[in-house]
């Protein structure tokens, strides 16, 4: 092994070993982190780590991690932002009890769908009834289609609701806290409901009440 001396500025000597000719460099460990931190990491990406915090992930985005959270500190939970993608809450019969589910609106996902699916009564149309909790400002939509009637179903909204289209083109009513209509379909019902929000900064939890009521209830 030869050793080389280089003279540096106010006389101070840089050494540097060779072997075979070859310059080899021994990296030294401190500057190197396995702890996961934002500011070195594994990977040699600042941007990204293995600790699972928001500002900084294994796929390169401050925005999401693998521990489920927004920046915003949000839960994301399913991803059911989508209609095709809605949360199936199964099969609810006129007259049962409601049922109730949870969600979190966030930032990056300000929207979210469920469905289930109802039968249609014998006595006459059913009424399908949807209630919001929670403490932002929210949209809620319930919209539907006939199982074995394809084409435009008729329906009709409750007072204070509006007339709407799903993406999908499904047709229903929206409005802010509270969505009732009457379906008029000749056979089995799908039932889409979205709950949607605009401009968030945080995280907007919300509970979901769903019932289908009995002709004339």
């Amino acid at each position: 092994m030869a050793i080389r001396r280089f003279r540096a500025a106010r006389g101070t000597t840089l050494v540097a070993w060779a072997l075979a000719g070859s310059a080899c460099i021994k990296a030294n460990p401190a500057f190197v982190d396995t702890d996961g931190d934002a500011a070195s990491d594994t990977n040699g990406d600042p941007a990204s780590d293995t600790n699972g915090d928001a500002a900084s992930d294994t796929n390169g985005d401050a925005a999401s991690d693998t521990n489920g959270e927004t920046s915003a500190g949000c839960d994301q939970g399913d991803d059911a932002g989508s209609e095709t993608r809605a949360i199936d809450l199964g099969t609810i019969a006129a007259g049962a009890p409601p049922g109730v589910t949870h969600g979190t609106l966030t930032p990056a996902a300000q929207s979210e769908w469920f469905t289930f699916a109802t039968a249609t009564s014998e006595g006459g149309p059913s009424r399908i009834v949807a209630t919001l909790r929670t403490e932002g400002a929210a949209e809620l939509c319930v919209f539907i289609e006939c199982v074995d009637a394809p084409g435009v179903p008729s329906l009709l909204c409750d007072g204070g609701t509006a007339v709407s289209q799903s993406p999908l083109g499904r047709i229903g009513c929206c409005a802010a806290n509270d969505v009732g209509l009457l379906e008029a379909c000749s056979s089995d019902v799908n039932v889409f409901v979205q709950v949607s929000a605009s401009g968030l900064d945080a995280c907007l939890p919300f509970e979901l009440e769903y019932r289908v009521t009995e002709p004339g209830g």
